[in-house]
């Protein structure tokens, strides 16, 4: 199944943390320390107040690439369950508290409060439940009312099962990526959207001109104590508690077999650069190994100027790092003949050979995967290869330089 899907009178129903797991237990009785507390400045009024991805990224350590994002992201504080709500429920604090963990972490005594998970794991061809550290993770999420998850997309199964409060999710197919514009991979931000969704409607819409809400369709989903969500992978969501009451919920989360192929072609297909080359020869033969790619992709019946312009130029890197004129910059990595005719004589084998294997993966990753998730993988291989080579600084001159010289 490919759609989100609410589920009702599951077997969660019967958990024991179905109707222990409240705010009133989670204080009296929680004894493990709450790590990384999410601590984001409180919006004005009664508006929701999302908190901004910070993960550790390639980026992270260059602020001319961030911009102003960095002073919207959260911080982290650690502090006990009793301190978390006391926090949570002091309107006077500037501040507002969200949290999220590895259930693992809280303990076997908590783990056995949701058991079993049978029925919220999916079983996927290749894994073994007994032995794939990767196959189950449960994390649990405290939330006070009126905080929000920006819109993002992972990449797993994720069966969703609320305990305690309420929430909203709004949800997006993988295809609507081209109109809400994603951070690059290489961000802290990676696989959230720059758009929004608690910002001015004109003001996303001045930013980001594919941004039209009337074709955005959100499909709504509210979540009350006992229901379950099942949310596939790489669909884009945006989760806000609402109601009065702290939210308190649990996600399993199953691998997904074309995320998992995808992830691993950079480290399952070592690119044909030698490490004694030259870097004007290691950037020839990433040039001409990333366009033989799309062209030998001809499911995407475009060429690599066409599909670098539409997945990361015109979009991840449109406004990372400052707002650029693409035709005005000059060409730092363009199109040499001496190098790639050296290249050829060096190496002609060695790309040809890496490049068969990088698209029987990349034919796998579509056929599991579909369509509407292959543009999303490819760029992400795009973005990682290009980091390996010039570096993060230089990713987007040497996305340019792939489209205009």
């Amino acid at each position: 199944m490919d759609l989100p899907v609410i589920l009702t009178n599951t077997s969660a129903e019967l958990w024991p943390a179905r109707t222990k797991w409240t705010a009133k237990h989670l204080q009296e009785t929680m004894d493990v320390p709450l790590r990384g507390v999410k601590v984001t400045p409180r919006k004005q009024g009664e508006a929701s107040t999302p908190f901004f991805y910070f993960h550790k990224s390639p980026m992270d350590s260059h602020p001319e690439l961030l911009a102003d994002y960095k002073q919207r992201a959260y911080t982290r504080m650690n502090m006990t369950m009793q301190e978390f709500f006391l926090k949570a429920a002091n309107r006077s604090d500037p501040h507002t508290y969200s949290y999220a963990d590895k259930l693992d972490n809280w303990g076997v005594e908590w783990l056995k409060d949701v058991l079993p998970l049978e029925a919220f794991i999916v079983v996927s061809p290749g894994f073994d439940p007994a032995n794939d550290h990767l196959f189950r993770q449960t994390h649990v999420w405290v939330s006070p009312p009126n905080t929000t998850t920006p819109c993002h997309f992972d990449l797993f199964h994720n069966f969703y099962v609320q305990l305690a409060g309420r929430k909203r999710f709004l949800l997006f197919p993988p295809a609507q990526w081209q109109q809400l514009y994603l951070y690059p991979l290489l961000h802290p931000a990676g696989r959230s959207t720059q758009v929004d969704l608690d910002g001015d409607v004109a003001e996303q819409r001045r930013r980001f001109p594919a941004y039209v809400p009337g074709h955005v369709r959100a499909l709504v989903a509210d979540l009350g104590p006992g229901d379950v969500l099942y949310l596939p992978p790489l669909w884009f969501h945006h989760v806000t508690a609402v109601g009065s009451e702290a939210s308190v919920s649990i996600s399993v989360w199953s691998p997904y077999l074309a995320a998992e192929i995808a992830v691993k072609i950079a480290e399952k297909v070592p690119l044909p650069i030698r490490k004694s080359w030259s870097s004007a020869l290691a950037v020839a033969a990433l040039r001409t190994y990333l366009e033989s790619l799309v062209a030998a992709l001809d499911e995407l019946s475009m060429n690599v100027a066409d599909f670098v312009s539409w997945t990361l130029l015109e979009n991840r890197y449109k406004f990372v790092g400052g707002p650029v004129n693409y035709e005005a910059m000059p060409g730092v990595y363009c199109w040499d003949e001496a190098q790639f005719n050296q290249l050829l004589v060096e190496a002609e084998e060695l790309v040809r050979t890496q490049l068969t294997l990088a698209v029987d993966y990349f034919r796998g990753v579509l056929r599991l995967g579909g369509p509407d998730r292959l543009p999303l993988f490819l760029a992400d291989y795009f973005e990682v290869t290009v980091n390996s080579v010039v570096g993060p600084t230089n990713v987007r001159q040497f996305l340019r330089d792939l489209v205009y010289c």
